[in-house]
């Protein structure tokens, strides 16, 4: 009897530490990608960083730079950015190289 009540502690304890932090977790990217709307930057699962500029059912335009639009299913952003670190263009010229050729 004891065996059991020591086995059925450790199953509990597996469920608490382990499978409702996921469940939370599915939870929260889920109401995350049912609330996307254009104008958010987003991380997918992939790492790309973009804003979205449009939402079409299950795919999303995700502008990653300037002239540089990707499309992705809905499922794999599982991040929103805040505003703040939106892109930035810049006409500034590269640094010139100090390679061997010049």
């Amino acid at each position: 009897m004891e065996i059991m009540f020591s086995l059925l502690l450790v199953l509990g304890m597996f469920y608490v530490v382990l499978i409702l932090p996921l469940q939370s977790q599915k939870r929260r990217v889920r109401r995350l990608q049912a609330e996307l709307k254009v104008g958010d930057e987003v991380v997918t699962a992939a790492g790309l960083i973009g804003q979205i500029r449009e939402v079409a059912g299950e795919e999303v335009s995700l502008a990653l730079t300037e002239g540089v639009v990707v499309r992705v299913v809905r499922s794999a952003i599982l991040e929103r950015r805040p505003a703040a670190t939106a892109m930035q263009t810049t006409n500034e010229e590269p640094p010139a190289s100090g390679g061997l050729g010049g």
